[in-house]
């Protein structure tokens, strides 16, 4: 399965960010993901995503992790063509944000995605991978 990519507690971000503090569902979307609790982690993150006004530049880095969650999700649940395709915009969207950003390593995750969806990024590796699911008991 999937290399899960939970983040130590010193990783995560502080509840204040540059003297502003974070909205608690970032935060408890991140608490989520440090769960392997991805689903809820996609849906926590994406109600404050929905809530964020289209110009604020802040709504694509919510973006990004919807979809880094979202992408394990699917996963871990055999979706290989979808999983590798949420990888891919979540890479692009999390991209702006490198180094840092909110107190988050954006580098590392992105590091860490690469490396976890690394044998997908070959369209036979995911063949094989859907075969094999399909054919283990």
């Amino acid at each position: 399965m999937s290399k899960h990519l939970p983040f130590t507690r010193a990783e995560m971000p502080d509840l204040l960010y540059k003297g502003h503090k974070l909205d608690g569902r970032l935060v408890k979307g991140l608490e989520l993901f440090n769960q392997k609790d991805y689903y809820d982690c996609h849906e926590v993150i994406e109600d404050l995503w929905l809530e964020t006004d289209p110009q604020n530049p802040i709504r694509d880095f919510y973006k990004g992790l919807i979809q880094a969650a979202a992408a394990i999700y699917q996963f871990d649940r055999g979706i290989f063509t979808g999983a590798l395709g949420l990888y891919k915009t979540s890479v692009i969207y999390l991209d702006k944000y490198k180094p840092e950003m909110m107190g988050l390593n954006v580098q590392k995750l992105i590091n860490e995605m690469d490396i976890c969806f690394k044998e997908l990024l070959s369209s036979k590796a995911a063949e094989d991978l859907a075969v094999k699911r399909k054919s283990t008991p």
